[in-house]
């Protein structure tokens, strides 16, 4: 198909966590096209421009219509979406039965438009100044810079993923007895559900929720040696 897109909209009004599957998808599109411009339905945040080509990784009756109201350029979204999302479209993509991760799913769209998805594509950015506050916040708390971390999310919009608290308590404190620190990250509304968790331990709780940007939160995550949570999202509201 043509490729000659000069301005790509993207529309993934969703959760955090559904967002960063969609990274790739973005920093692939700008590594094989570096001159064009890239727009992002994110939530209510939509600037009407027009596009050349929309692709609908949402596929819902709503993001198809806020990509109908796109005046031309190419609209391509998956064959097997929901909500009459297809009637909106111009290209269809279809999903293999053996691709199952949203994540995966998304990488079809840069096969679509002969941009394949690269081992260099998976990453997220962080200013140098968000890197900055999250080395003062471990020299604060005497972590050292050979001490191994782990970044813990317990909290999600879906109380149905909830893990109990008191489990989250236990695994905090064995992580600790091994030498590894656990910090529990998320948004100022997470702060009352993680201090249940905290007040259950008995070793030292370090907690960035309701303190930390989304970007501060990138900044440390890559600082950590793992990611322990119930979604892909850290911070739900910043």
């Amino acid at each position: 198909m043509v490729t000659d897109y000069k301005k790509i909209l993207i529309i993934k009004p969703s959760s955090l966590g559904d967002i960063v599957h969609t990274l790739p998808v973005v920093h692939a599109l700008k590594r094989c096209f570096s001159t064009c411009f890239i727009g992002w339905i994110v939530q209510r945040n939509f600037v009407h421009e027009p596009y050349d080509c929309i692709l609908d990784l949402h596929a819902s009756f709503r993001s198809g219509l806020l990509g109908r109201t796109n005046p031309g350029g190419m609209r391509i979204g998956f064959r097997s979406a929901r909500e009459l999302n297809t009637w909106f479209q111009n290209q269809l993509v279809p999903v293999p039965d053996s691709v199952i991760h949203a994540l995966e799913k998304s990488f079809l769209f840069c096969d679509c438009l002969t941009c394949p998805v690269a081992a260099e594509d998976f990453y997220m950015c962080c200013l140098l100044e968000d890197s900055d506050v999250v080395q003062l916040f471990l020299r604060v708390h005497n972590v050292a810079a050979r001490d191994l971390i782990i970044y813990a999310n317990p909290v999600t919009r879906w109380q149905k993923k909830f893990w109990s608290v008191r489990r989250w308590a236990a695994c905090a404190d064995r992580l600790y007895a091994q030498g590894i620190q656990t910090i529990f990250g998320g948004s100022a509304q997470d702060v009352s559900y993680i201090t249940s968790i905290t007040r259950m331990m008995t070793t030292r709780a370090l907690v960035t929720a309701g303190q930390f940007s989304l970007s501060q939160s990138v900044a440390l995550i890559q600082r950590c040696a793992l990611f322990v949570g119930l979604n892909s999202g850290s911070i739900r509201n910043v």
